[in-house]
């Protein structure tokens, strides 16, 4: 399994973890094979060997400001994935690895996704202080996971505290980040969860870099006594990034003329139902729907003049159905049985110039 790199120069293949004599990959010291505790991320590797990260105040501290738990999954050794969390499995592309939340395929949920490389993105929208017990597959998958041809990061989002209110408000140089948990009705034992992040870079890199971005994330959690229990959740992202025009003394090509604009939008969210019938069956029910959508937008100075030589929407929308029957009959044999409609939607609007792109 490899992470990759970017410094300047381009890309740079980081292995997550090393082969030990039996030709296994051996886990970093962050990882340990204990139970699986909340917030924690797992890794399923082939045959019978799961490695937990349990870690999740390591980090955070790790991840600094970022919070970015695939950037804390791609440490080996020393090294850590920087400047993008793309995940290449079995030399596959980073874009065939497929993301879900909450049961469902949701859009690369990472910032400035696909800019720097395919399937990759500038960190994630899902903090760690709202992401839950989740899984990480690199092969061998159940039959619930399809349309994939990498691997599946399979994410969940935790429920808010049900007995006290948590609030929490982080400020540096990237911007803030708050969130709050506690609970709608301690009788019922429903629960609250929010995040929001806000960052723009410029304040970092002193105009150098112009990334802005924001994320908002929150679960609903109401059981019931008789009728089982419903959740609400949703995750929304939106980015923006704008590259000048080169001064005139710095002119090489015809790109040094051209600025660009970029506005990424996404978002995912839906309603769940799970009701358990015994102690060894449950039925899990949920209806979703996912939006994505990019717009770039490229103009060239000709003439003192700024002509639009690009313009690129590219949007997508989904809704999902998708519900199951889980059966445990012992403590190595789980039946799950269920069914997924997906009704896909997407529109293109491609308008470039002759000039467009070159260098």
């Amino acid at each position: 399994m490899i992470f990759y790199y970017k410094p300047q120069g381009g890309y740079f293949p980081l292995l997550l973890s090393k082969k030990g004599p039996s030709g296994l990959f051996r886990p970093p010291s962050c990882f340990q094979s204990e139970s699986q505790q909340p917030g924690s991320l797992s890794l399923l590797l082939p045959g019978d060997h799961n490695v937990q990260d349990n870690g999740q105040d390591r980090c955070r501290n790790d991840t600094g400001a970022s919070k970015d738990q695939l950037y804390c999954l791609g440490k080996s050794g020393d090294h850590c994935a920087i400047g993008t969390n793309a995940v290449a499995i079995r030399g596959n592309s980073p874009q065939f690895t497929q993301w879900r939340l909450e049961g469902i395929e949701i859009p690369n949920p990472t910032h400035f996704a696909d800019l720097s490389g395919l399937g990759g993105g500038f960190l994630s929208a899902l903090s760690t202080q709202v992401i839950g017990n989740s899984d990480f597959y690199n092969g061998a998958f159940p039959a619930e996971y399809n349309n994939v041809l990498s691997g599946v990061f399979d994410m969940h989002l935790r429920n808010g505290n049900n007995q006290k209110y948590e609030h929490a408000f982080q400020v540096g140089l990237m911007g803030i980040d708050l969130s709050s948990e506690g609970p709608i009705s301690k009788k019922r034992g429903s629960s609250y969860l929010v995040n929001y992040r806000f960052s723009t870079t410029s304040l970092a890199t002193g105009n150098d870099l112009n990334l802005k971005y924001q994320d908002l994330a929150f679960k609903l959690n109401f059981p019931t006594s008789k009728a089982g229990t419903f959740s609400i959740w949703g995750l929304g992202l939106i980015d923006r990034n704008k590259a000048p025009i080169e001064e005139r003394s710095k002119w090489e090509t015809l790109g040094d003329r051209q600025s660009g604009e970029n506005r990424l939008e996404k978002m995912a969210g839906g309603l769940a139902h799970k009701y358990v019938i015994n102690e060894n069956t449950y039925v899990r029910s949920s209806l979703s729907a996912t939006y994505s959508k990019d717009h770039t937008v490229v103009d060239q100075l000709a003439d003192d003049k700024l002509i639009r030589v690009g313009d690129i929407r590219n949007s997508r929308w989904d809704f999902v159905f998708n519900s199951y029957l889980n059966t445990k009959f012992s403590p190595r044999h789980t039946n799950r049985t269920g069914v997924t409609i997906t009704n896909l939607h997407y529109d293109l609007d491609y308008q470039v110039s002759r000039y467009f792109g070159l260098n």
